[in-house]
């Protein structure tokens, strides 16, 4: 999957890109939404960045995550472009500044993914940092923040493993559309 998403070129990637922010602005849950969190994207990853922009310029607040020490991901404001970012230890941009917000205290979070089920079971680049991070979803958590991977469409697979420590989706968004996602295996 890593190796397909990087092998397309950067006009149909481009073009993916659009497709994917057209549907991410047309989704009625996030238009309510104020904490929106995303990502730069990465090693072919399908990119949130024109919807993130757009968000930040409607007044929301939009932040990028910061890797931390113990594999979980902060969130920090992100205001649109380069200005304020630096590269992490994988080479990804990230914000600079020490404020921060945990994952509970936002209203959605669009997540990156190397493979994606119906089920809403995601497969990451292996670091569990997500996972980590929200996993007080686990213990009775209300449903926030909504948690939406973003995919091109060819990510999507039958079906995917699912470990107990997995935090899984509440909806997939792809540069074909929005995917709500079935029920998910129990442990």
């Amino acid at each position: 999957m890593r190796q397909r998403r990087r092998s397309l070129g950067a006009r149909a990637a481009l073009l993916r890109d659009q497709q994917l922010c057209r549907h991410l602005l047309a989704l009625p849950l996030l238009q309510h939404c104020r904490h929106i969190a995303g990502y730069w994207p990465n090693d072919g990853e399908i990119g949130p960045l024109p919807a993130l922009r757009h968000w930040h310029q409607q007044g929301k607040t939009v932040y990028l995550p910061q890797l931390l020490a113990n594999k979980q991901l902060r969130f920090a404001c992100w205001h649109g472009d380069a200005r304020g970012l630096r590269a992490n230890r994988f080479g990804i941009p990230e914000p600079v500044q020490r404020r921060h917000v945990s994952g509970c205290q936002l209203d959605a979070v669009l997540m990156p993914l190397v493979a994606f089920d119906r089920n809403g079971n995601r497969l990451g680049m292996g670091g569990g940092y997500y996972d980590r991070s929200f996993a007080f979803r686990h213990v009775g958590w209300r449903n926030r923040p909504l948690l939406i991977g973003l995919a091109h469409d060819f990510q999507q697979q039958p079906a995917l493993p699912c470990e107990s420590w997995d935090i899984p989706l509440d909806m997939i968004v792809t540069n074909r559309g929005v995917l709500p996602v079935g029920k998910r295996r129990r442990h």
